[in-house]
């Protein structure tokens, strides 16, 4: 494992302007950098299931959601093409 300062580092996904978010509640909030990558990948790809949590959480990416498959919650998931920056 890297140093903070690496972990905290922009993916290439972020890097080129694209960041992908969840709907939690009422607001939407980023993947963190590695997930981002690893949607962005499977988008540019064309694939459709991105397994995350040893496939527990899948992300559907042509339906635009994020599935809890142990209790059956989904939640929404975004692809942002625009200016993106975390706040400080």
């Amino acid at each position: 494992m890297g140093s903070a300062e690496e972990e905290l580092k922009p993916g290439l996904a972020a890097s080129l302007g694209i960041q992908w978010f969840f709907l939690k509640g009422k607001k939407w909030e980023p993947f963190d950098y590695d997930a981002n990558d690893l949607l962005e990948e499977a988008h540019v790809a064309g694939e459709n299931e991105v397994p995350f949590g040893n496939g527990t959480f899948p992300a559907m990416l042509a339906q635009r959601i994020q599935r809890n498959t142990e209790v059956g919650k989904e939640r929404e998931i975004l692809r942002g093409s625009w200016f993106f920056q975390t706040s400080d």
